[in-house]
């Protein structure tokens, strides 16, 4: 067998195993561990900033339980004239960024509602 074919293996084979390796961290049970590193918490704010919500999931404070429900809500009183703000400002935005070395989290990336909310980062986040 010749050296290069040995070497064209060993790439493939190296190539397969990290391949392996991410499709196996993205599936639930494999995918806990990685939690404890990053859960992938996002904030999320509206244009203008004065709405903002960020998620805490070890809490349960996630975007589809709580935050989704308290934007629709603070946009239903900008509409009603309760709460000062233009109606520009009931457009929700994602504040933190996909990071692709965060490989425990590319199946979230493709399907998660909270991943699928336009990124902006000229949003000031609140201090």
């Amino acid at each position: 067998m010749e050296p290069a074919t040995k070497k064209k293996r060993h790439y493939v084979r190296t190539i397969l195993i990290i391949l392996l390796l991410v499709t196996l961290s993205n599936f639930p049970p494999l995918q806990w561990p990685f939690y404890f590193i990053d859960r992938g918490d996002c904030d999320f704010s509206n244009g203008d900033g004065s709405f903002y919500f960020h998620e805490v999931s070890f809490k349960e404070r996630t975007y589809e339980s709580m935050g989704k429900a308290q934007f629709e809500g603070y946009c239903q009183q900008v509409q009603q004239g309760k709460r000062e703000g233009a109606l520009e400002s009931c457009q929700v935005y994602r504040l933190t960024a996909i990071n692709p070395l965060k490989f425990w989290l590319y199946k979230d990336f493709l399907f998660d509602e909270k991943y699928k909310v336009k990124y902006n980062s000229s949003i000031a986040r609140p201090r």
